[in-house]
């Protein structure tokens, strides 16, 4: 810092009594602004005066140049108590402003070397407001390590390194001719993104802004943030993009770069806006004009829907893409469950790839009533949360979908059974699927009785179903005597599982109503069994329920059927007379009353008859 402050250099130069310097002090956590005056007062020659400003770097991004330079005081001989307290600076702009002509070149060669950058000029005061709009437009890291001087007598230095731009007067041009490893900033050719930095210098605004935004580093990034401002101003925002995956940028400084380029972006067409999202320029960015990419999608598939499909080819192609996942979630968030089986049609992949995006598109009935091969594709695809089971499993129900039946099943039975009931309750249960559904509801009945407690009353579809399906413990949970009776009475054909599970239902209850219900299946039952149609299956549900006979006459179901109601009627204490809904021919009553003589207190019971 004593160097620093003292002449910079062996003589004086006409023009430069005063000048700044400015440099990291080295080994701390300060950065030196520093005006030096000559001091002609003094009796020697090539005394100076320097006021030196030492500002944390932690706040040099809450000051600006014009601020500091404000600051400075001239030095008066024993004038020296103001200097012993710290300077509260005048409020002023965050940052400088301040135009040269030689601003552009100074940008070029500075930004484009790794050198010291030197410029001739005539005098310090004219390219001082320049100079520290150059400062000030740095972003933090690159200011706190930026050394700099409006007035260099002789070449300069901080800690053994050239400053990084000196400012010389033109009459001692001679002793910098040996100089290696600089660059004379006039010698530059001023390209088009100096230009446009240099125009930041006067006129402050969304390149200095961005820079901030973007900003990380030293020297080397500069050039390549403002080449990718102005290719973005230009209406070339994809360039501009590019020119940042150059910069080396950190993914989170890149993504945070890449935001603030798209707000300086003049209106895109959605197309080149979806497009950049697609290529994963844009990241979570939010879209300029505080736009929905939802919104975006549904109107470009609506105005031009080919691009849409267009871009989903792309996106499709990129499934490690955040962005191209981001656009395929939109564009299916756009279709309507409705409109997916007529994409099938058109382009399989991006059918395949919407449902993946929005497993809720299943739900369409359609979709599974496809060839089997699709229906593998669909199932092997998505994968639904639990909140979008019960529409999709509702759909493949309704479209009785073996394939779609059996994945449900494994993923989720109770929703399946609880859409195959719902079905059945409206009679509208696919019969090809019929029997993988009773199946199921066989291996769930407590979700069979779950559906069941909020109906009022089960209809005959969901009666019907639960005797295809359950166990008699089950169905007695399942509806009240009087509802199975209900559906006895009614005329519409059973299956004889059915009335084997009725049966074995009425032999468990007690009242008229059992009465009614017994009797009524008894008549169907042992019809059955007479003909030999009953099935063993069904026979199964009560085979627990009727007396054996014996092990030579148990293969007699008629006589096992007859024994279970002439054993309830003694145990229930029927009246006899009630055995005329059972007899329903003279041949079944003579074996009824033959019966009762095989049962304890059997005959008792004839003598009231």
């Amino acid at each position: 810092m004593l160097d620093l402050t003292d002449l910079s250099g062996p003589r004086e130069a006409v023009g430069f009594e005063a000048y700044l310097t400015g440099y990291p002090l080295v080994g701390t956590e300060y950065y030196v602004l520093a005006k030096t005056w000559l001091a002609y007062e003094m009796s020697r020659p090539g005394c100076v005066w320097t006021h030196s400003l030492l500002v944390s770097k932690g706040a040099l991004a809450d000051v600006s140049a014009t601020s500091l330079n404000l600051a400075f005081r001239r030095p008066n001989v024993g004038d020296y108590a103001r200097y012993k307290s710290p300077i509260e600076l005048v409020p002023s702009e965050r940052w400088s402003s301040g135009s040269a002509p030689f601003a552009s070149k100074v940008l070029a060669a500075l930004y484009l070397s790794a050198f010291s950058v030197w410029l001739p000029w005539s005098d310090s005061s004219s390219c001082e407001s320049a100079i520290l709009a150059l400062w000030d437009q740095q972003w933090p890291s690159l200011r706190s390590a930026f050394a700099f001087s409006t007035g260099s007598f002789s070449p300069r230095q901080v800690n053994g390194r050239p400053l990084d731009l000196q400012v010389l007067p033109v009459t001692q041009l001679a002793a910098w001719s040996r100089q290696e490893h600089a660059t004379n900033a006039l010698e530059m050719a001023e390209l088009p993104w100096s230009k446009r930095a240099a125009h930041d210098l006067e006129s402050p605004g969304r390149l200095r802004r961005f820079l901030w935004e973007a900003g990380v580093g030293g020297r080397e990034r500069y050039a390549l943030l403002v080449e990718a401002v102005t290719a973005t101003e230009q209406g070339d925002l994809i360039s501009g993009f590019r020119t940042l995956d150059m910069a080396n940028l950190s993914s989170s400084r890149l993504a945070r770069a890449k935001r603030a380029l798209l707000q300086i972006a003049p209106d895109l067409e959605d197309a080149d806006l979806l497009r950049l999202i697609v290529q994963d320029e844009l990241g979570s960015s939010p879209l300029p004009g505080g736009r929905r990419i939802s919104t975006v999608v549904k109107h470009l598939l609506e105005t031009e829907p080919s691009v849409a499909i267009r871009l989903a080819q792309q996106a499709i192609e990129r499934p490690e893409s955040p962005g191209a996942q981001r656009f395929l979630q939109s564009l299916a968030a756009s279709f309507a469950v409705s409109d997916l089986p007529y994409m099938r049609d058109s382009d399989l992949p991006i059918f395949l790839a919407l449902l993946r995006s929005r497993p809720s598109l299943a739900a369409a009935p359609a979709l599974w009533m496809t060839s089997a091969d699709v229906q593998q594709m669909i199932v092997g695809t998505i994968r639904p949360s639990t909140r979008d089971a019960e529409k999709i499993t509702r759909a493949i129900v309704q479209a009785g979908s073996d394939p779609g039946f059996v994945w449900a099943a494994n993923a989720w039975p109770a929703h399946v059974v609880r859409a195959v009931l719902d079905a059945a309750e409206a009679g509208r249960l696919n019969p090809g699927i019929r029997d993988a559904a009773t199946r199921l509801a066989a291996r769930h009945p407590s979700e069979v009785l779950q559906w069941a407690r909020g109906r009022a009353a089960p209809g005959a579809g969901s009666l019907e179903f639960v005797a295809d399906s359950s166990t008699i413990s089950t169905a007695m949970h399942f509806a009240a005597v009087d509802s199975w009776l209900q559906w006895a009475v009614d005329e519409s054909p059973k299956s004889d599982r059915a009335w084997g599970l009725l049966f074995g239902l009425a032999l468990n209850w007690r009242g008229e109503a059992a009465r009614a219900l017994l009797a009524h299946s008894f008549r169907r039952l042992h019809d059955l069994a007479a003909r030999s149609w009953l099935s063993d299956r069904s026979w199964s549900l009560i085979d627990d329920q009727v007396p054996h006979i014996g092990v030579f006459w148990d293969w007699d179901r008629c006589e096992r059927l007859r024994r279970a109601v002439t054993s309830k009627f003694v145990e229930e204490k029927w009246d006899p007379a009630g055995l005329v809904d059972f007899a329903y021919s003279s041949e079944v009553d003579r074996d009824l009353t033959a019966a009762f003589r095989e049962v304890k207190s059997g005959r008792e019971f004839l003598k009231k008859r």
